[in-house]
């Protein structure tokens, strides 16, 4: 009797730490933000824990990855890249959570789908919303999937009401409130959308844009389009820092793993899809294609026009060596050749753009990239960089 009290009081122990081990690391996992650089290619989205380094979640085979959001389903995981018309799916494996599938198309729009997020749709079932967004050109739409692969339009963002600019970034609460951010552009704001669909801004940050955002116990998480992710109490409307991810030049997005269920139980939990998403491989068009010329016709089909050889200018664009314009931007990729001449090119062949800036190969990769915007704003000079502006050649 005698030894077996010491052994009942050692499992005890033991037992306890195990309870309080597993309530530390919930509470750990609770505090865990994951974050995209939409300046990486492959895209990644990362894991930042309130304690220790960051790591990578999940990688992409090839391409950027702007937004990101997570089913209500543990495993899967969407993610789009803003200069594409598609809507991808990846599932984490069961066997190796370090692993996932190949990726998915599970969706493809007419136009860019520039963020994505999971909500309760106007049916009170969880849905799929995605935007399109142009920033200062059109308004702004925001739709969701109703589970036939068909796009249902949710809102309309009036641009008037978002201060003449919106890039495609929103979030909901967990009462269904849509919350909607500028985007990259400084001053950048936070606007709440009421159920009468009345646009109310509610924030605004003068030093930085506001990118992707996520909702969390009475407050809003965003990325600054750099390496810090802030916190905005709405209680106050203070503004925190939360994290600083050193390395990280364009955090585009965030959001938090806030799953109900396991989709690992059995396959049936891998095939479901009951949340209005089209089943694995299945690619919808929408009813209306982008006409020719607009600016839903710089989809990824059409991208390869921008690389044939230059042509006549409709408008002139000037060259300025050395030069960086930034912010308003709404278009952005690589280019297959280390030319200026080709992003000023495309530039001239879009009648949304107003400026350009060419980076060249090992600022933002080893290709050189093109962006494209809808503002020309004051050239900054840095060596990184050739830009222009149409009327100024």
């Amino acid at each position: 009797m005698n030894e077996t009290f010491p052994k009942l009081r050692q499992i005890v122990a033991l037992t306890m730490l195990m309870i309080l081990g597993s309530v530390s690391f919930a509470s750990a996992e609770d505090n865990t933000i994951y974050f995209a650089d939409a300046g990486e290619n492959p895209g990644h989205v990362y894991a930042s824990p309130p304690v220790g380094m960051e790591s990578s979640l999940f990688t992409r085979a090839a391409g950027n990855l702007y937004s990101f959001t997570f089913h209500p389903i543990k495993e899967k995981l969407y993610y789009c890249n803003a200069n594409d018309n598609k809507i991808f799916r990846s599932i984490q494996s069961c066997d190796d959570p370090s692993s996932w599938l190949p990726e998915e198309i599970v969706y493809t729009h007419a136009t860019y789908v520039r963020d994505i997020a999971f909500a309760k749709a106007p049916d009170e079932r969880q849905r799929l919303f995605f935007s399109e967004a142009s920033g200062s050109a059109n308004n702004g739409k925001i739709y969701y999937l109703d589970g036939t692969a068909t796009s249902v339009l949710y809102f309309e963002v009036p641009l008037e009401a978002v201060d003449g600019f919106w890039s495609g970034d929103f979030a909901f609460d967990d009462g269904g409130t849509l919350y909607l951010s500028s985007g990259n552009i400084k001053p950048a704001s936070i606007y709440r959308v009421g159920r009468g669909g009345e646009v109310t801004k509610i924030f605004t940050d003068t030093a930085e844009p506001i990118k992707g955002m996520a909702y969390k116990d009475n407050a809003i998480y965003y990325g600054n389009r750099g390496k810090m992710i802030y916190r905005l109490d709405l209680s106050t409307m203070t503004k925190s820092e939360y994290r600083t991810q050193e390395g990280h030049k364009w955090i585009s997005d965030v959001g938090f793993w806030d799953w109900t269920q396991s989709g690992c139980a059995g396959s049936a939990g891998i095939s479901a899809e009951p949340v209005g998403v089209s089943p694995i491989g299945y690619i919808a068009q929408e009813p209306n294609p982008p006409q020719e010329g607009g600016a839903a016709g710089l989809g990824s089909a059409s991208m390869p026009a921008l690389y044939r050889q230059l042509e006549a200018s409709t408008q002139a664009v000037s060259m300025e060596p050395n030069t960086n314009r930034p912010d308003w931007d709404y278009s952005n990729f690589d280019l297959g050749e280390a030319d200026p001449n080709l992003c000023a090119q495309a530039c001239a062949d879009d009648p949304q753009c107003k400026a350009f800036t060419y980076v060249k190969p090992g600022y933002q990769g080893s290709n050189a990239r093109c962006w494209l915007k809808n503002k020309a704003s004051n050239p900054v000079p840095d060596e990184c960089c050739v830009s222009g502006a149409k009327g100024l050649g």
